[in-house]
């Protein structure tokens, strides 16, 4: 577990995440690889922040591809789904700034 308070980590995680899904995005193939690789990542990151769980949605040329892992309630041994729901908070904020940057570079 690290040593940041959950307040701290968050931002963090947000980031994180961010980088892996404008990584898988730019190699979006709509195959089955793809999706693999999506949920690889989403496991390390919840092991790398001690994360009860995660979804990642990703839509590209070929469709939406959403995966879960982890638990949504790690008390009852709940998975988390991709049907699962979370609160957004704030979260859009990053997303439009990594859209925005990525438009700047291309």
């Amino acid at each position: 577990m690290h040593a940041l308070s959950g307040q701290r980590r968050t931002p963090l995680v947000l980031v994180g995440v961010a980088i892996a899904v404008v990584a898988c995005v730019r190699s979006l193939s709509g195959s089955d690889p793809f999706e693999a690789r999506l949920i690889s990542a989403t496991r390390n990151l919840i092991e790398d922040y001690d994360l009860p769980g995660m979804t990642v949605a990703l839509a590209g040329p070929d469709g939406v591809t959403s995966v879960a892992a982890g638990d949504a309630d790690p008390d009852n041994g709940r998975a988390m789904t991709t049907e699962t729901t979370m609160l957004a908070a704030s979260i859009g904020k990053t997303f439009v700034g990594i859209v925005s940057a990525n438009g700047i570079e291309a």
